[in-house]
């Protein structure tokens, strides 16, 4: 509540989820934020701009505009409508690249699959424990 009323009177309110919970902590936060009392496009300033200014850098992120880093979410329903909806992430926009939010392949400029992780297949076999040892 006292977030809300400090954005409400021209103060600076930023989400940062502080990398307690990577990705879901900054989601739970803008959630909090909504619970306090702010309206969603108030959470949606606080997590965009909001976040950017807070660490000097709205002259290179926060928004949409000429000249600024462009990684996006596309989400699958309308955060407006409800908070719990910027969680449905479909598509991510990095560095000029699409992404599916679901498998990590690689949609734009180039479909592909997102490449083997160092430790799956056969070279995950080099970790584990010696099945016939026990």
């Amino acid at each position: 509540a006292d977030a809300a009323a400090l954005q409400r009177a021209g103060g600076l309110v930023g989400m940062g989820s502080h990398g307690e919970m990577p990705g879901i902590g900054f989601h739970w936060e803008m959630e909090a934020h909504g619970m306090g009392g702010m309206t969603p496009m108030e959470v949606l300033h606080a997590a965009t701009i909001g976040s950017a200014e807070t660490i000097g850098r709205r002259a290179t992120l926060g928004s949409l505009e000429v000249g600024k880093f462009a990684d996006m979410v596309i989400l699958d329903g309308d955060p407006l409508a409800d908070l719990r909806n910027a969680r449905a992430v479909a598509q991510v926009m990095l560095a000029g690249r699409l992404y599916d939010a679901a498998t990590l392949d690689q949609l734009w400029p180039v479909r592909q699959p997102l490449p083997p992780a160092w430790f799956s297949g056969d070279e995950a076999r080099r970790w584990l424990p010696d099945q016939d040892a026990r």
